[in-house]
């Protein structure tokens, strides 16, 4: 993967997940998802497991800072945090921190009330579990080497 192409996917990330542009999280997952098909539809080759897995991270963290921001004043902060089960002391302190968007997205509270179960729940897709589910077929046919008798000329053992 070019730094070129992993450069556009993130700017078009950012660019569905602005967080002043009015739509609802629902639109945006839906978005996204539609996006994160066709992008692993054309980098389905790309054999870089651990690459997918922090595309992921970092989209589920932008998905984060779009709530964070969606919640606004920290009261609203509060009462969120409480509904999806983080304690009432850590609430009030997340609630009421003046940090930023970005920095709170990658809090203990944050990461707890917008788990992963919740985020696939709300509609987010994976980029690895689609990337997976894409390329089964292809992780499953034998492996071509140059040599007649295996990889390197080695004789197998046996």
């Amino acid at each position: 993967m070019s730094p070129k192409n992993q450069v556009k996917f993130k700017d078009r990330v950012r660019e569905i997940t602005r967080r002043n542009r009015g739509v609802s999280m629902s639109h945006r997952m839906l978005e996204l998802r539609s996006y994160f098909q066709g992008w692993i539809g054309c980098f389905s080759i790309v054999r870089m497991k651990t690459y997918f897995e922090d595309l992921d991270k970092w989209v589920r963290r932008r998905i984060r800072s779009c709530y964070w921001k969606q919640w606004r004043g920290p009261w609203t902060r509060i009462a969120n945090l409480r509904k999806l089960g983080v304690k009432e002391d850590e609430a009030v302190t997340h609630g009421c921190s003046r940090k930023g968007l970005w920095t709170m997205s990658s809090s203990r509270a944050v990461h707890e009330a917008l788990s992963l179960d919740y985020l696939a729940h709300e509609g987010l897709a994976s980029l690895l579990t689609i990337w997976q589910t894409l390329t089964a077929k292809d992780l499953n046919r034998p492996v071509r080497t140059r040599m007649p008798s295996g990889v390197g000329g080695a004789q197998p053992r046996g």
